[in-house]
């Protein structure tokens, strides 16, 4: 199956690879691999089960990781009764690439923290997005909330682990991991009205 959009200068193919049944118990499948995370730092005693979600927060990856936080933590929250809060950030700063293969310009700011006063120094924090492949991204990522504050633990969920790593991280949890996706076709969740889709995309002009 496809989606297609047309705008007089693109056309984008939608290749769907993940149906909304199967993107919903990804997002399912990412909040009990979280649950389980917790669970694990507190047999460690890394963690206490009273400080969460006080201690522990989300971090969106943006752009493709804020929807999928968004619905993680939703999930979550279902599953486990506690509201994980959500900080936004966009990696592009941090990048160690960006001034030789990419043209790219962070807009508005950089890093959104879930409150005005919140405090990342000695959280727990877990980095969702929707697809890891190069790293680079998460690497960025991480690096940047570093620099507001120190983190107790960073965790790294996503739905699609498509092994190509040019840094050496990995997921803690992933719902699917797939090594056959051609290198010229990005992989991201899109919705359409309630629906979430996983898909193929690659640009054509007209």
């Amino acid at each position: 199956k496809f989606i297609i959009y047309i705008n007089l200068k693109v056309i984008i193919i939608n290749k769907i690879i993940m149906e909304p049944d199967q993107v919903r118990a990804a997002y399912a499948h990412l909040a009990a691999g979280i649950n389980g995370y917790l669970e694990q730092k507190i047999r460690d005693g890394k963690l206490r089960r009273e400080d969460i979600p006080a201690e522990v927060f989300l971090v969106a990856i943006k752009n493709g990781g804020t929807l999928v936080a968004e619905q993680v933590a939703a999930s979550y929250t279902t599953q486990f009764g506690a509201n994980l809060p959500i900080a936004y950030i966009d990696p592009t700063l941090w990048r160690d690439d960006v001034h030789t293969n990419l043209i790219v310009t962070a807009k508005g700011d950089p890093l959104i923290l879930p409150n005005a006063t919140y405090n990342v120094d000695g959280k727990h924090g877990i980095f969702i997005d929707s697809v890891v492949e190069s790293a680079r991204s998460f690497n960025a990522a991480r690096t940047g909330v570093d620099s507001f504050g120190r983190l107790a633990s960073t965790g790294f969920a996503v739905l699609l682990d498509r092994p190509a790593r040019q840094m050496p991280y990995h997921p803690d949890i992933a719902f699917q991991k797939d090594g056959a996706i051609p290198s010229d076709l990005v992989a991201k969740v899109v919705a359409e009205g309630s629906n979430h889709y996983m898909v193929l995309q690659q640009r054509q002009t007209n």
